[in-house]
């Protein structure tokens, strides 16, 4: 039986992957989500944000964008 999970599930779980040092694997075990579906999730919404922007948006990309946001927050 498949399970759906909502966008908003979908959407944290997704930001909690990129802004985490945690494989994937380890935040889609936490969560209860099957890692291949999770993996989809992220690979989805990657190809999503490289269609929008041109570019694709990685997980190091984004973790260095949080450092900057944190340092120009001090």
């Amino acid at each position: 039986m498949r399970e759906k999970y909502s966008e908003e599930f979908k959407s944290e779980a997704m930001s909690l992957a990129l802004s985490s040092d945690s494989p994937y694997s380890v935040i889609a075990r936490d969560l209860g989500v099957n890692y291949q579906t999770f993996g989809n999730w992220m690979r989805k919404a990657m190809t999503d944000d490289k269609s929008k922007s041109g570019k694709r948006v990685s997980k190091p990309d984004y973790q260095e964008l949080i450092k900057q946001n944190r340092a120009m927050a001090r």
